[in-house]
Order: structure tokens, then sequence, then C-alpha cells
């Protein structure tokens, strides 16, 4: 926690599973008279993490003071994880609700007072007889070695995960005011290490008093070489230290978009919703297994699911979830979601050049305005080959602007590259110019995309004609005039320089190259279409541009002062 007030706020007030982590620093605040919000500014909202704290019967007062507050700022203001009681407040003053998903409890008092839990949990109980044992670490008294295991545990953990860190209440920083967290290690028998960790968060009375009722197990790691049923081993031993020290229920957490079951108060908007969000929860996985982790929590055998809602003053819509992406994913939303492509492209390329390529564009917009260079040419391409079936006079222009060896003509030259024969050929150009020429702008800016689109474009065919026509009249002369009256069109030349830019950087840039040559001279040889050398021309000519642009970045990184 970063000052004693807001470590007062909510211990009084933070009757909520995620009003602990809402201290965490990387949240700001909104002071209120009796309290404060905590939350995040993004591009257009500002998002509150989770109900205010503050007595309960002044949160949805709370919410409509951050709702002014945010709409004096032309932006809307979004509310998440909150309880039933505060959604049908804020629902019956006019604002929004929608309901995200559940979350499980475990009532202790039947929980363990009931059935035995090992009997729901064989896997556990078959750690137990192996000789596992847990033991409750002093929080604000850890020594190192046990601050080392948990982050330890918990860079495996991330070493395992699969997809892009999740940020605002979901970041893994079990060590975050672990003074206040009640902190156990699990010991399985097997490794003479700790198997596993977990530190659980208070949760206090709803009556401000401060009393702990209940503790929120947030961070659990488990140790890859652990026996299976190790996390469930600790969770059943942690419950009952927990419960002698008078908690009445274990937390496990929001559930996002599990048992989205029908509310009484729900809108058409949310019947709508509920089919598509609970088909994305059983077969999604990013930015984790939604149905894994509900699973996970479900044999546990809860006494029952909180349904929790997100909270909007606005109507909803596309700002909504972007206001929920940046939220989540403070790094960019469209960075997130690239990660795993850039990471396994990373492998690929030489060590020396990483440094030298730009970060992933944080968001969609920025994506726009990365790949501008690209993004245009697309679009002049696609603009003009449906113009030609709307306008005659541009289907008069394409057929006196192809490059004809020998007719040269300025059409040719310039409109040809940009004009296509049909709707295959435009389809296929342009889906390779956008991967490859968006992943070379993104990685290295708007210069060499453009320098060496240009010269894909605008200098290939010039040059083949002066390079093949002569070596034709000299050795070939029966295939020379098949070769002057040969008319080209089409921006693949582009995409051919740009690949061989891209080959640049790679650790194997032959793997790229040569399939891409292999179709030139199969052009060239078989279909003796002996313009096509200039994707050839096309490819050399972009490695080329690669080349030079490594050997400028590499001389400014030396140039640079540390």
């Amino acid at each position: 926690m970063v000052s004693d007030g807001l470590q007062e706020d909510v211990s009084r007030w933070g009757n909520r599973t995620s009003s602990f982590l809402s201290g965490y620093p990387h949240f700001q605040n909104h002071t209120l008279p009796s309290g404060r919000v905590r939350m995040v500014q993004v591009p257009g909202a500002v998002v509150a993490a989770g109900e205010p704290l503050c007595p309960p019967a002044e949160r949805c007062n709370a919410f409509f003071e951050m709702s002014a507050m945010a709409r004096a700022s032309r932006r809307r203001l979004v509310m998440m994880p909150v309880g039933a009681a505060l959604a049908e407040e804020v629902r019956a003053r006019g604002g929004h609700s929608l309901c995200v998903g559940s979350e499980p409890v475990l009532e202790l008092e039947t929980w363990l007072d009931g059935a035995d839990p090992y009997d729901r949990l064989p896997v556990a109980r078959a750690v137990a007889r192996r000789g596992g044992r847990v033991e409750e670490w002093p929080s604000a008294h850890l020594s190192d070695e046990q601050r080392a295991v948990i982050e330890r545990l918990t860079d495996a953990w991330r070493d395992r995960r699969d997809g892009p860190m999740v940020g605002f209440l979901n970041v893994a920083t079990p060590l975050e005011g672990i003074e206040h967290k009640a902190v156990f290690a699990a010991f399985d028998g097997k490794l003479k290490e700790p198997a596993a960790v977990l530190a659980a968060v208070p949760v206090a009375s709803d009556d401000g008093d401060g009393r702990i009722v209940a503790w929120f197990f947030a961070d659990y790691f488990r140790h890859p070489e652990a026996r299976a049923g190790t996390i469930e081993f600790l969770f059943v031993e942690a419950a009952k230290a927990l419960r002698g020290r008078g908690a009445q229920e274990i937390r496990l957490g929001l559930c996002p978009l599990a048992h989205l079951d029908r509310g009484a108060s729900d809108g058409v908007w949310e019947r709508l919703l509920r089919p598509v969000l609970s088909r994305y929860h059983a077969r999604a996985s990013y930015p984790f297994r939604y149905a894994s982790v509900t699973a996970f929590k479900s044999k546990l055998g809860p006494g029952r699911w909180d349904r929790l809602y997100l909270l909007t003053d606005q109507a909803r819509g596309p700002g909504l979830m972007q206001a929920l992406a940046w939220a989540h994913f403070p790094e960019g939303p469209f960075r997130a979601r690239t990660t795993r492509l850039r990471e396994g492209l990373a492998k690929h390329v030489v060590p020396e050049v990483l440094p030298m390529l730009r970060p992933a564009p944080r968001g969609h917009g920025e994506a726009l305005r990365a790949g501008a260079v690209v993004l245009a040419l697309a679009a002049i391409c696609a603009i003009l080959h449906v113009g030609r079936a709307l306008h005659p006079a541009l289907q008069a222009l394409f057929e006196h602007s192809r490059f004809i060896p020998g007719e040269w003509s300025l059409a040719g030259v310039f409109l040809g590259p940009l004009f296509h024969n049909h709707t295959y050929h435009l389809s296929g150009d342009l889906l390779s110019l956008l991967f490859f020429g968006l992943l070379l702008e993104w990685s290295t800016g708007h210069r060499l995309v453009a320098a060496v689109a240009a010269f894909g474009l605008w200098l290939t065919n010039p040059i083949s004609t002066w390079l093949v026509g002569p070596l034709l009249a000299r050795f070939r002369p029966d295939d020379l005039q098949a070769f002057l009256q040969e008319g080209d069109v089409g921006s693949s030349n582009a995409v051919y320089a740009i690949v061989g830019a891209c080959a640049v950087g790679l650790r194997k840039p032959w793997l790229l190259l040569l399939p891409f040559a292999l179709n030139g001279v199969y052009l060239c040889v078989v279909k003796y279409s002996w313009l096509s050398i200039h994707h050839l021309v096309g490819l050399a000519g972009g490695f080329a541009g690669g080349w030079i642009w490594r050997a400028v970045q590499a001389r400014t990184a030396t140039s640079r002062p540390p």
C-alpha cells in the first residue's frame, strides 16, 4: 500500500474481493468526502477498480460523482467488478450495468464442517498422504529466502504462461502489501523446496469496523515439478488455518463470463449478449482459458456463486470494449494481442537487429498511423480496381497503363503498378503487401518501407527492360519480340522488394527469399515471361535497401552517447 490513509480506507471499507488489490500503486486516487475511488485513466475513459472505498450507502452517489468528473473531460466512466446490490442501485438511477461473470465463494461453516473437503478433492488427499504439509509464513517478517521462493515461483508461472500478462486487478504481484496478507507455503513430500505458495488478502466486514470476515486467495503459484493436487491441498489447509482466525468465507475471485444466469432485472442487451459471452467463455483462450479457470474453481465445491457486474454511465458501445482493453493491457491492447506473433518472429531475427526494431503499436489507432505507407498504397490499389468497374474513364486509363517494354509511357511506368488485372490478382498482391509491409513498417518505420516499395513499383520494370532487352537480342533473338510486346500491371514488384528488406533481419534469410526467387524464375523460364525478372530485381533491390538501413542503424547506435 502506498499510504497509511489508503490502507485505513481499505481496512475499513474494503468489503469486496477486489478492494485490497485496488490499493496497489498502479492505480490513481479520486478522493471522496468519506473515502476514495481507485482508478486508471485510459484513452476515452476512466476505469474504476471495483467499488468505492467508502460506506456502502454512499457508493451509488460516488459512482455518479465520478461520472460527472469523467464527462467533464469527455470520457466515459467504467466501474468493475461490483456486486449485485450496487449494480441494482445504479440501474435504478439511470446507469447501465452488465454481468461480467461470477465469483465462487467457499462458506467455511459448511465447506469445512460438513463433508470432508478431501472427499471432493482426492488429488489433495493424495498429497496429504504422501507427506504433504503447509506452513504459514510470517507475512510481516518474511526472510530473504522466503521472499526469494515467492519471486522464483512467480517468475516460473510467468514463463509458463501462454499469452500476454493481464493488468488492472489481475496483476500478479504477491509481494505487494505482503505485510497485510496471509502467506502459506505447501511442501508436497517430493520436492525439498516449497512446492507452492499462496498469498491471501483480507476482506473487511460491511459495517466499517475493520473486522476481517473473509479472505481472497489472490495469488497462488505452483512449482513446475510439484505433485498434482498441490494447489488444492494448499487451499484446504490454508482455509482451515484462516477459519481458526474467525474467517467466514474464502473468496476465489471473479471467473470472467462464468455462470451468466439470467437476472431478474436483465434488459434486452443482457439477454442478447448472454449466449455470445457464454460461448466465448467455453471456447476462448485469450488472454487465458476462461473455461479452465472456472473448472478449477468449480471442483473446489463452492457453496455459492456471486454475480459480478460492470457499471458504465453511457450507452454501451465500442468505446466500452476499448476502455476495458486498455485497462487490462496497459502496454496497449494491440501490442498485447500480437504478443505471440512477435515472440515467435523474434526467435528468427538476428540478435543484433532486435534492438534496432521498434516496439509494436500499443493500440489500433497507433497501428493505423504506424502503417500509414502500406495502408495508403493498399487503399489506392483497391480504389483504382473498384473504380474501373464504376467509371469508364478509369477503365480506359487502365488499358493505357500497362507497362510494355517496347512502348514506354509515363502511365505505364507510374500507374501500371497500381492497377490489377482482376480481383484475384488484387487480393493476392494486397494480402502479401499488408502482411509483409505492415510487419516491416511497424518494425522499422515509414522510410524503409516507402523506399523499397517505391523501388519495386516504379524502378523494377525499367531496370528489367534495360537488363533483359540486350541479353535477349544477343542470346535469344526469337524471344525478343514477345518480350517487347509483353504488358504488365500489378504491385507484386513492391511486395518482392518488401520481402527482400524483411529477409535482411532474419537468421536464415534464404528461407524467406528462396520461395519468392523460385517463383520469379518459374515465371521467366517456364512461362516464358521474361519481364517477370522484375520480381528478382525487386527482391534484390529490397534486400540491398534493407542492408543499407541496417548499416545506418548500426552506425547510429555506435555513435550515440551511452
